[in-house]
């Protein structure tokens, strides 16, 4: 049985259930198979309302089946309202992008800068941008826009296939910059939307979505991406082919920053004006931080200089124990970047490693190859 029929039998019980005759909905014109049975549910409950009365609308509104789809419309809401501040988060990072930067810190975002221009300037269909997060990805991806004057527009965070393939429609034409949208990566119908509008075997580019659903009925099955997509990512999926598929039909920058690399960043971070801060004050906090962060600071990124100026803008006194709250330290990884820092060779420091921690020399190395990324060797 399909999931379709699956749906429309389950609900038909449920009319039978609170004595609604079953021909006074077109049960299968109304569900949509790419919902669950809980949306759907919710979606005819208005006309399952019309139709009870006393006893059985109160066994309605009672039953689980309502609870949830409820629930989820509630939930739904509530994603909205967080949109609302996203946005609103978003016009914040537009502002900022529009603060003044310098020589240093284009130098260190210049290869990206490059293929942003690629992607902006329709030399390629899209760019996936990767690194740790708080680097300034999306920072330097709508400073960089707005700089050159060029028109975009900003996508934050995923919700379902459904509403991607309706934001999709409504920017075919432009270029796009999704941002927070790791659980896009995850969702194999959004993956195959994502890929036919990136790349196709003849010039157009074709995006289709088969569904009855009501939420699409002002807009078409089916249209022509003429647009181009911008990526900023924090986590790429691993072992999914699907994501491998449509990270083939995009330019790939992986940004890789060192730890004095991001010290350099933040002293240059630190000669700007913020929030009534003095120059003074936010070098203090890059002091603190140059003296007590290492490799292994887990949260070491602009965020966290970001919240620190806010928590020396408080209150000087207490800043410290604010920042000892703040900063993560990868124990495990602290002793391996401790390590490279003796005169001995790889195999005893493989060996004190596991003394120290109780772990394996696969954990080791893999703590070597982050260091190896971030530009560090013994």
């Amino acid at each position: 049985m399909s999931n379709k029929n699956f749906q429309v039998t389950a609900i038909k019980r449920y009319l039978n259930k609170y004595e609604v005759p079953a021909d006074s909905i077109d049960i299968e014109a109304e569900v949509d198979e790419t919902l669950t049975l809980a949306e759907n549910w919710y979606h005819i409950l208005p006309e399952v309302k019309t139709l009870c009365s006393g006893d059985k609308l109160n066994e309605v509104l009672a039953d689980k089946l309502t609870q949830e789809a409820i629930a989820l419309e509630q939930g739904k809401a509530n994603a909205d309202y967080v949109n609302g501040i996203t946005e609103a988060n978003t016009e914040a990072l537009k502002a900022l992008a529009k603060t003044k930067t310098t020589k240093e810190l284009d130098r260190i975002y210049a290869p990206m800068k490059a293929m942003i221009d690629m992607v902006a300037k329709e030399y390629s269909n899209a760019l996936v941008i990767y690194s740790e997060g708080g680097l300034g990805k999306t920072y330097s991806v709508i400073r960089h826009l707005e700089s050159e004057g060029l028109a975009y527009e900003m996508v934050v965070g995923y919700t379902t296939p459904l509403q991607f393939y309706r934001q999709l429609y409504e920017n075919r034409d432009k270029l796009v910059v999704l941002d927070d949208v790791d659980g896009l990566m995850e969702d194999e119908r959004g993956l195959s939307i994502l890929k036919s509008a990136l790349w196709s075997v003849t010039d157009e580019r074709v995006v289709s979505y088969d569904s009855t659903t009501k939420y699409l009925e002002d807009i078409p099955g089916k249209f022509v991406f003429t647009g181009r997509i911008i990526f900023t990512m924090n986590h790429l999926p691993e072992r999914n082919k699907s994501f491998s598929a449509m990270l083939s039909r995009c330019l790939y920058y992986e940004f890789k920053v060192s730890h004095d690399e991001k010290l350099r960043i933040m002293t240059e971070i630190a000669k700007q004006e913020y929030k009534g801060t003095t120059k003074e004050q936010r070098f203090a906090v890059l002091d603190y931080l140059t003296r007590n962060c290492t490799e292994a600071t887990m949260n070491m990124n602009l965020r966290t200089l970001l919240h620190l100026f806010d928590a020396y803008r408080y209150d000087p006194d207490i800043f410290q124990a604010v920042a000892n709250e703040l900063l993560v330290v990868d124990e495990d990884f602290d002793i391996v970047v401790s390590l490279q820092k003796e005169a001995m060779s790889e195999k005893e420091r493989v060996t004190k490693f596991s003394e120290r921690t109780g772990k394996h020399r696969a954990t080791y190395y893999r703590y070597k190859k982050k260091l190896a990324i971030r530009g560090v060797t013994a």
